[in-house]
């Protein structure tokens, strides 16, 4: 299992930023400021826009969007499993207020650092950087999809092999 480092988000806008930031550390790469990433990646994690900034900047990283809402496939659990199975990191877009239950609205990003497969409850862990400290956050995973569904959000799974990324695509 990765190990990030927490890096808190140093703006209200700058989730995806500190997320790249966490997982470009985990993977020993540097990286620019959040504000830098944010210029140049921009703030939708659709689109393909991580694989072309993780491109733009030489990383030797892949990334795959798998949108909940465009997906024929319904096993997000069995897509996140094989992800986490080949060391991937998986970035998640959501509707905060709908995961949260709070009237903080927007959309949001997170690390999804664990799932547990057989447990019903809070069977997922975030690592999220708008929380103070450690960033862990305890969530069900059928709420994280139902958030997802709301802003057209997904997982964006992250690998330096394309080909595993296209395994999962094939697959999901």
């Amino acid at each position: 299992m990765k190990k990030y480092t927490f890096i808190t988000q140093e703006d209200p806008h700058y989730c995806l930023p500190a997320c790249l930031q966490m997982i470009l550390e985990e993977n020993n790469y540097q990286y620019d400021s959040q504000e830098k990433i944010l210029k140049e990646c921009g703030d939708e994690i659709r689109n393909n826009n991580i694989e072309k900034y993780l491109k733009t900047k030489n990383y030797p990283l892949h990334s795959e969007d798998f949108l909940v809402n465009q997906s024929l496939s319904r096993d997000f659990d069995k897509l996140v499993e094989e992800a986490l199975n080949q060391n991937c990191d998986i970035l998640v877009g959501y509707a905060f207020d709908k995961l949260h239950n709070t009237e903080k609205e927007g959309n949001h990003v997170s690390i999804l650092y664990d799932y547990e497969f057989n447990n019903d409850d809070d069977n997922t862990i975030l690592i999220d950087p708008n929380v103070k400290h450690n960033g862990i956050v305890h969530c069900n995973f059928d709420n994280l999809v139902r958030a997802m569904f709301t802003v057209s959000g997904g997982f964006h799974i992250i690998h330096p092999s394309q080909k595993i990324l296209e395994q999962l695509r094939e697959y999901f």
